[in-house]
């Protein structure tokens, strides 16, 4: 029956890959294509869910380390919530992406690596180890690429390389990551990872830099400070159905890895939860900050997603910071924190599927993402605007809305270990950065429905009542939104969804909620009237106080302030140059030696005799190291000689530092196969 899993993940891989000539005969039949394929791959997803419910499945592929795991022993866990989130947004974005192609030449490549994307990430969700995990993160990682890049203008090619190449980066530093486990490991089966470690001989340096570069890789594909930068960045210029799946799903992605680090690598450990909480906080704060100052739609959206991201890791580490000598309360901290992350990870998606599709219905009939160009399109679309107005609610936290129950749980988790803990001080902070964080996500969601739906139209064929979407996406996408409001009125469900994927053992250690928090209490309302007072005021004051003049939102970021501008494309241009002073030293080295041993007219006759010795030596030895028709003994015997210096036949070059690169490649392979050895 396990079999079943290895179909889910490698069905949609295999679909991909003939998209695109089919795709290629006629744009109609790559809509019609990729929407039978994503409908099959939701009812395979549909039934894995259903044969699954009350057991376990595994699967590893014969000759093959893949090997697949989905629980259903605690009911719905963690891998199936999240698979059938991941399937639900992609045929979500399926059927509203032929309106938006239409006949757009590049429709079948976009379907084909849609495709491929959906089963990287479902293969990844599925995965029982790491290095299964890691291979469809790849998968996923480089498929996705071409969402960034379809438009193929001159953004989009920058930006599609900054993705790429934070994708590459922190593939590489994530596998540097997974040897150093496997190293010292005998398995790395994500449910017996701690087992596993308690039992091994693991340093706890070897550890953390394991840990350190795992979550550098996943924290990358999730958005997470200081590897952000491709997110506001990426999203304007990919589609707008494909921004959906970059921030609903694919940072998801990211946050799945840290989770499995949090929960089975380093459980409990306040020094890497002191990590993941700075960068939370500061991922959290920033993307708020830039969402206030942007005027492209799809930009304030993807800043707003590397905000909620924060939000999420401050849960993870809230899960972490526990103290044993608490008994129930630290469980209920953790319980709080796991129960808040997980649900919020759920819910941004939702939203989030909800408003970039929402953008891409207003791009594809404005073919504008300016603010200032955009005022008032939603006048006479009350279908557009309370869809748009349901996701932005339920991303503000507002009550009633599915964001505020997430959003308590975690403000619920800092509460509680701030009244404990001795850094009372430090938590404070934590907990009044989480409520301005709040404070201005409600302005900036509030800057985009008064644009969109409350100000005079700017363009008076806004005005024209004319079909603006199509119904198969009015009905659709009406499904999450009315979830948004479901859940967040029923708060027994998103309760017991909680204790559900928190229980499931692959991803946690079996965490349930032990006392649900009293939503409609003061102690819970009070964080969300704050943040939305302050939003308020945030608003007025700074968005249409210093942000908006003469009618027009001005974007005041500094544009020198981009910290892949300041840092990281410098130091890419600084370190081939580096590396090559250095390289080029070290081939310049034979010259400069024999240079030293030429005896000069000032040595004796002794003396010139050994110099010669040795620049013949020195010739023998470069003959060992970098063969040539002419051997370089006779260079060097004509160096001490004449006193002269023969450029040529010397190993000035290219061919010794290409030596020299090709002998640090075989250290490595070495190293790798040596890994291999040991395990």
């Amino acid at each position: 029956m396990g079999l079943i899993l290895v179909f889910v993940a490698l069905l949609p891989i295999l679909l991909g890959i003939i998209a695109y000539p089919v795709g290629r005969k006629s744009s109609t039949a790559a809509h019609i294509y990729t929407l039978v394929a994503l409908a099959v791959q939701f009812a395979l997803v549909i039934v894995t869910i259903c044969l699954c419910y009350g057991y376990m499945m595994n699967f590893t592929l014969p000759g093959w380390d893949i090997s697949f795991v989905l629980s259903g022993v605690h009911g719905l866990s963690f891998r199936s919530l999240y698979l059938l989130v991941v399937t639900v947004m992609w045929l979500v974005a399926g059927v509203f992406s032929p309106e938006y192609f239409q006949k757009d030449p590049k429709a079948p490549r976009y379907y084909s690596f849609m495709l491929i994307t959906l089963g990287g990430i479902s293969g990844m969700f599925l995965a029982k180890d790491l290095l299964t995990l890691f291979m469809f993160f790849e998968v996923m990682s480089l498929a996705s690429y071409v969402f960034v890049a379809n438009n193929e203008t001159e953004e989009s090619n920058k930006a599609s390389k900054s993705y790429l190449t934070v994708g590459i980066i922190g593939g590489m530093v994530a596998l540097y990551g997974l040897m150093t486990l496997q190293s010292h490991l005998p398995s790395l089966v994500i449910s017996e990872l701690p087992s596993l470690i308690s039992e091994s001989a693991i340093t706890k340096k070897q550890l953390y830099t394991a840990v350190g570069c795992l979550l550098f890789g996943f924290g990358a594909k999730a958005g997470m400070f200081p590897l952000h930068f491709w997110l506001p960045k990426s999203h304007p210029v990919a589609p707008a159905p494909a921004s959906a799946l970059l921030s609903g799903a694919l940072t998801k992605a990211g946050i799945f890895g840290a989770l499995i680090l949090a929960f089975r690598v380093v459980p409990g450990d306040n020094n890497i939860a002191s990590v993941i909480l700075l960068l939370g906080v500061i991922t959290m704060v920033l993307g708020a900050v830039k969402a206030l100052f942007s005027i492209d739609i799809k930009q304030v959206l993807a800043c707003s997603s590397m905000s909620q991201i924060g939000f999420i890791l401050v849960g993870v580490a809230m899960q972490m910071f526990t103290d044993p000598t608490w008994g129930a309360e630290a469980e209920r901290v953790a319980s709080l924190g796991i129960g808040g992350a997980v649900l919020h990870m759920t819910n941004h998606s939702i939203f989030k599927l909800v408003l970039f599709i929402c953008a891409g219905i207003i791009y594809k009939n404005c073919h504008t993402l300016d603010l200032n160009k955009l005022r008032g399109y939603g006048h006479n679309k009350p279908w557009l605007m309370v869809v748009f107005l349901i996701g932005a609610l339920g991303i503000t936290g507002v009550p009633m809305f599915s964001g505020y129950i997430s959003k308590s749980m975690i403000h619920e988790a800092i509460v509680h270990y701030a009244h404990h803990s001795e850094m009372v001080g430090l938590f404070t902070a934590v907990e009044w950065a989480f409520l301005i964080s709040g404070a201005m996500t409600v302005a900036y969601m509030t800057k985009l429905f008064v644009t969109l739906f409350v100000e005079k139209p700017e363009n008076e064929a806004y005005v024209e009542r004319k079909a603006y979407v199509s119904w198969a996406t009015k009905i659709l996408l009406s499904i999450p939104a009315a979830a948004i409001i479901a859940l967040g009125s029923c708060s027994k469900i998103m309760d017991s969804l909680a204790t559900a994927v928190t229980m499931s053992a692959p991803v946690t250690y079996g965490i349930r909620l032990l006392e649900y928090p009293h939503y409609l209490t003061w102690e819970c309302l009070s964080g969300a009237v704050i943040s939305i007072s302050l939003g308020v005021a945030i608003y007025l004051g700074i968005i249409r106080g210093l942000l908006y003049k003469k009618g027009q939102h001005q974007s005041k970021w500094p544009q020198w302030l981009d910290i892949e501008e300041m840092l990281y494309r410098p130091l890419l241009v600084l370190l081939p140059n580096l590396l090559g002073l250095i390289t080029r030293s070290i081939a310049l080295l034979p010259r400069d030696l024999i240079t030293k041993v030429t005896p000069s007219e000032n040595h004796s006759e002794y003396g010139k005799r050994v110099k010669y010795k040795i620049a013949i030596l020195i010739g023998k030895i470069l003959d060992k190291l970098d063969p040539q028709e002419e051997s370089h003994v006779p260079a060097a015997i004509e160096a001490a000689k004449d006193l002269s210096w023969n450029n040529r036949v010397v190993t000035d070059g290219f061919s010794f530092a290409l030596l020299m690169a090709c002998l640090g490649v075989t250290v490595i392979l070495v190293y790798v196969l040596l890994l291999m050895i040991k395990n």
